[in-house]
Order: structure tokens, then sequence, then C-alpha cells
């Protein structure tokens, strides 16, 4: 028999994990002014991306961080949103039991928050802070 708090954190970083993958594509196309919706696909080729390869945290790791189709990188960034919600998501399910409305409604919050901290980064990294440009 499985424990309630394995269950719950188990279930929590899954739902953590999918929600850091849906944030890790809306800050690759928000930027880019690309639509919400629609397949996922290959930041180098632009080719659509397999359903199969396309599950959180187990795709990276799979493809060791690059595309399957033209071996482009894939930037580091995506698992780290990905775990970090996983995370969180592990922590509000199995320290905390919480599920339902209440812990999907922490669960976004942090989930964007968690979101604002990598955008921030990748924008400090690519040099886009400084005044001069």
């Amino acid at each position: 028999m499985i424990s309630p708090t394995l269950f719950y954190a188990v279930a929590g970083g899954l739902l953590g994990a999918a929600l850091g993958s849906y944030l890790g594509m809306a800050s690759w196309r928000i930027p880019r002014h690309q639509p919400l919706s629609g397949r996922s696909v290959c930041p180098g080729c632009g080719k659509p991306v397999p359903g199969y390869l396309n599950l959180p945290v187990l795709g990276f790791l799979l493809l060791r961080g690059r595309a399957a189709c033209c071996g482009a990188r894939l930037s580091p960034w995506y698992l780290a949103l990905e775990l970090a919600t996983a995370g969180a998501g592990a922590l509000l399910g199995g320290l905390f039991q919480l599920w339902g409305l209440v812990a999907m409604a922490v669960l976004v919050v942090l989930g964007s928050l968690i979101w604002k901290l990598v955008v921030d980064r990748r924008w400090r990294k690519s040099g886009h802070d400084r005044e001069d440009g």
C-alpha cells in the first residue's frame, strides 16, 4: 500500500513538471510573439517535436540536451524550470498534502514566480539588461 504522503508528493511533482514544461514553452514563445497554442517545434530547425520526446524532464535527459531532429543544443533553462516546478509540486503534495483547487492555485503562483526568475536570468545572460543596448 502506497502512503498518502508519497502519493501526493509524486502527483504534485508530476503536475509541477507539466506546469514547468508549459512555462518553458511560454518563455520561448512569448518574447517571439508566437501563439501559446499548437505543437512544440525544435528551436534549431523548426520541425515538430514528437509527443513521446516532449515529456517534462525525461525528454531532456533522454536526448542529453540536444534536439532529436537536428542535434541543436536545448537550453538547460528548460530542465531547470521543469525540475524547479516539479520540486515545488512535490513539496506542496508531500509536505503539506495539499491537493485540489488550493494546491493548484498555490502551484500556479509558485510556478509563475519560478518562471519569472528563469526569464529574468535568461534576459540578463543575453545582455538585454545593459543600458547601452
